[in-house]
């Protein structure tokens, strides 16, 4: 790109192929980097403890009060 003289720039360069094919590749690449930032950063290590997903099992309602405390002792002692 260059400019004219009066302040506008031309953008000859996105009149050729290679252009338009650099405008389509650079958009695509940062699209494909936003698209991996999001994914990882959405995506769980695995490594929670068995604490930690007992505790996240109660929060979504799947065992109730009871089993929950129970579990939460064997684990806390050491047993399965």
């Amino acid at each position: 790109m260059t400019s004219n003289g009066s302040g506008n720039w031309d953008g000859h360069m996105m009149n050729t192929p290679f252009g338009g094919l650099m405008m389509v590749l650079i958009v695509a690449a940062i699209a494909y980097f936003v698209f991996i930032s999001m994914r990882s950063s959405n995506r769980k290590d695995g490594n929670d403890s068995p604490l930690e997903i007992l505790k996240q099992r109660y929060a979504r309602g799947e065992i109730d009060k009871e089993t929950y405390a129970r579990m939460k002792e064997e684990i806390e002692n050491g047993k399965r």
